[in-house]
């Protein structure tokens, strides 16, 4: 350990220094934030007994070497602060952990007037207390959004990966359906072949659409008869119409999930051959939409 932040992190330290120990009696006149840490005096000791809680008396007996008095005209001497600051530490990394209760009650006998019930109890563990329950909010609230982040981010890449694998699958129907009505032209009259090749592309019609109202599912909250009535909507429509209806139905209407309603709609509509445009004009459509600048 080369210094105090291979320990802790500094705004933790910071945090420590100026909520609880600087906070005590007499510290702010013979110390200061910057050395109430220091590395050999609190650090080092901190880490002995964290490697081996046992050792705490041989902490406790190299503190009182230093038997000089911290504050005039009281009782109170640098080892006391010495291991009142070494408590503070050790009680906020491992405050929860069974193996170092005696290690606690070893520094609470030896740090002095500052391991009485009215300054340990109130200015010490309390705050510490606080400072621990504020660092588990902020840390589940920041494994929340990376949850978040890491579920949108898979959510991305699964759709990729299907409407490649089904594009791939339309463009083998588009050639098939090609196939079949090069066919069905060079028949002149509905025979009965004629009339198997236009239910193959019948099929083929049916098999396309039922494929893009899968995708689009996820997307209209499950709502089967709005995915219809969409596409119903859209067809034959020119691209600004389409951005239009989307927004308005995503914004308004409610029945577009306002964060599917661009990249992840656009690329279905776009292979498809709905939306012909880039995908950024797509997005610049739905952000720059008159309904949002005339608010």
């Amino acid at each position: 350990m080369n210094n105090n932040t291979d320990f802790l992190p500094k705004f933790t330290l910071d945090q420590l220094a100026d909520r609880v120990a600087m906070k005590l009696a007499y510290f702010n006149r013979r110390l200061t934030p910057e050395n109430v840490w220091d590395l050999e005096a609190v650090i080092k000791p901190c880490q002995m007994i964290e490697d081996e809680p046992r050792s705490v008396n041989s902490v406790i007996l190299e503190a009182k070497n230093n038997n000089n008095i911290f504050e005039q005209g009281t009782n109170i001497r640098w080892c006391h602060a010495r291991l009142t600051c070494v408590y503070i530490l050790l009680y906020y990394r491992n405050r929860d952990n069974k193996l170092f209760r005696e290690a606690f009650c070893q520094l609470i006998y030896n740090m002095g007037t500052y391991g009485a019930d009215n300054i340990l109890k109130v200015k010490i563990n309390q705050e510490i207390d606080k400072i621990i329950e504020q660092d588990t909010l902020i840390e589940q609230a920041r494994k929340s959004k990376e949850a978040q982040q890491k579920d949108d981010n898979q959510t991305t890449t699964d759709y990729n990966r299907i409407i490649e694998e089904q594009q791939k699958q339309i463009d083998k129907l588009t050639i098939e359906n090609g196939k079949l009505k090069e066919e069905n032209d060079k028949l002149s009259s509905p025979t009965e072949a004629a009339i198997k090749l236009n239910a193959e592309i019948s099929r083929l019609k049916n098999e396309k659409t039922e494929i893009l109202k899968e995708l689009l599912l996820p997307i209209f909250f499950n709502q089967e008869n709005d995915v219809v009535d969409f596409l119903d909507k859209i067809n034959g429509l020119q691209d600004n119409e389409i951005t239009d209806l989307v927004y308005e139905w995503a914004h308004k209407e409610r029945k577009i999930s306002t964060k599917q309603c661009n990249s992840p709609l656009w690329k279905i509509l776009h292979a498809f051959k709905y939306y012909n445009a880039t995908s950024t004009n797509w997005d610049t459509a739905l952000r720059n939409h008159p309904k949002i600048n005339s608010k």
